[in-house]
């Protein structure tokens, strides 16, 4: 028997232990670690060669267990800011607008792979379903467990992505037009943001493995807006140089129990308040599954709100399928917020404090908790600069843009 025990000891002990990454809090980048040279990402990045030829080979790639989208919206969400920094040394504008759109990327806040708006300042809307900790954490979980059904498949479309966006994103840092001439960028980003192409490319690789059609036609948009730097879209979409695995999208279903992956998302962290990897677990488990009705609450209007400073800054609940009193708390990036007990939310006079993800949790009769989806605020001062280098910020490129944007002043 203690030799069994021991057994058991050393085989737990061999297996990779991972510490989860608490999102990075605060707007600004205020609680981001360094990500300059000599620093390490918030998990591992595949690495290659970025001064070596465009199709050269990835050297090694994450060992199973350490995949982690979270930690990597917020390496690139740090990157930005690493080089942002310095870029505003150049030009202020562009310091301005990687303050402005960064936080489209940080894990706390990212959802931006809904339904596409051409027209729109930024060009994608969320999809209710948060990337960094919810999403794209039912690929990471199919990429860390072998015996998940999805790995070999997943693995093998995750790896292939990679690969064919990097050469899109080091063709375009090796090709950057200033004033008529063109320049090889790519030790610039090295020297200042190490991480960042690796944390784009893992980003955008994660998205496309999803095999979604509405993220794909994002991913499209995007990539789109990045044609300022180089970047050319592939011929036929994004799709036409990627893999997926629609079941881990958020129209799939993971484990085969007639409800999407959406849906059981909507119930189970929506309506039960569910962490992140309770969420994940319930995912691939066809034994929970959600009501064919249940209660919910909802933050009416668009699931991204963008305000300038010294307005009024107004959310209104919806609470579907509750019968009887309410109480009600409203919460910013997950911490309560003190008097906000009634059905709408109200901040005169918004400052860049007030920027943050929002939520609203009411308790019924019987004692359950319902939790609201987020909503993301934004708060500006005066709108940031506008054309291809603002728009490009969203799709995770700030930096590349903000380069070429110097061709500008």
């Amino acid at each position: 028997m203690k030799k069994m025990a021991l057994i058991a000891v050393l085989l737990l002990a061999a297996i990779p232990v991972v510490a989860q990454h608490t999102p990075v809090p605060g707007p600004d980048g205020a609680g981001c670690s360094s990500m300059g040279a000599g620093s390490t990402p918030y998990a591992p990045l595949p690495k290659w060669e970025l001064l070596e030829s465009y199709d050269d080979p990835i050297d090694t790639w994450p060992e199973v267990g350490t995949y982690d989208f979270c930690a990597t919206l917020d390496t690139l969400y740090c990157s930005l800011y690493e080089l942002g920094n310095f870029l505003g040394n150049i030009s202020q504008d562009i310091l301005d607008s990687v303050a402005s759109f960064a936080g489209l990327v940080q894990c706390l806040n990212a959802d931006i792979n809904g339904v596409v708006d051409p027209e729109a300042e930024i060009p994608v809307n969320p999809n209710g379903m948060p990337d960094g900790q919810y999403e794209l954490a039912l690929l990471a979980e199919a990429l860390n467990n072998a015996s998940n059904l999805y790995h070999v498949q997943a693995t093998q479309a995750f790896q292939t992505n990679f690969f064919n966006i990097k050469v899109l994103i080091e063709q375009a840092l090796a090709n950057v037009s200033l004033k008529g001439d063109l320049y090889d960028l790519r030790g610039v980003v090295f020297t200042w943001a190490p991480h960042l192409p690796g944390a784009l490319v893992y980003v955008l690789a994660g998205f496309a493995a999803l095999d979604d059609p509405t993220t794909n036609s994002a991913l499209d948009a995007l990539l789109g807006l990045l044609s300022d730097i180089g970047i050319t879209p592939p011929e036929g979409g994004i799709a036409a140089i990627t893999d997926g695995v629609a079941a881990l999208g958020p129209l799939g279903d993971a484990d085969n129990d007639g409800f999407s992956n959406k849906t059981e998302y909507d119930y189970f962290v929506g309506s039960k308040g569910y962490t992140p990897a309770q969420f994940v677990a319930a995912a691939f488990d066809a034994a929970q599954t959600p009501p064919d009705i249940f209660p919910s609450v909802s933050i009416t209007g668009p699931a991204r709100v963008r305000i300038k400073e010294g307005a009024t800054l107004t959310l209104n609940t919806s609470v579907r399928n509750v019968t009887g009193s309410i109480s009600y708390q409203w919460f910013k990036d997950s911490a309560p917020l003190a008097g906000q007990t009634g059905s709408s939310l109200i901040i005169p006079n918004v400052t860049s404090a007030d920027a943050g993800s929002y939520t609203v949790q009411i308790d019924v009769p019987d004692k359950s908790i319902y939790i609201s989806d987020p909503v993301i605020v934004q708060v500006f001062a005066e709108l940031p600069v506008a054309g291809g280098l603002g728009l490009a910020l969203v799709a995770g490129a700030c930096a590349l843009a903000g380069i070429a944007g110097m061709r500008r002043k």
